[in-house]
């Protein structure tokens, strides 16, 4: 296995049920969107607000710059939280 370091546009992650671990999350973000899960992540978004994202997610590729979240959930969340446009991304290939 291997992967490349990529900024992607969050526009590009889809979340794929199959990969992600934090089923339940995952479920009441589908339910309610990023208003439903703000409490739970807005502790992490504040922390990469003040000390930056130390750790990047991993995504697999599916399309041309489409991609599918593999590790890092509650960081592509607390993005979209930040209202980022691009998150750091392994890219596994």
């Amino acid at each position: 296995m291997f992967f490349e370091l990529d900024d992607i546009d969050l526009d590009n992650i889809n979340l794929n049920p199959d990969f992600l671990t934090r089923q339940s999350l995952y479920r009441e973000y589908q339910k309610k969107g990023l208003d439903g899960v703000k409490a739970d992540i807005q502790e992490l978004a504040d922390s990469i607000r003040s000390v930056g994202l130390l750790q990047p997610i991993s995504v697999t590729p599916t399309a041309y710059k489409q991609y599918d979240l593999v590790i890092g959930l509650r960081r592509f969340l607390a993005a979209k939280l930040l209202k980022w446009k691009t998150i750091a991304a392994q890219v596994i290939i």
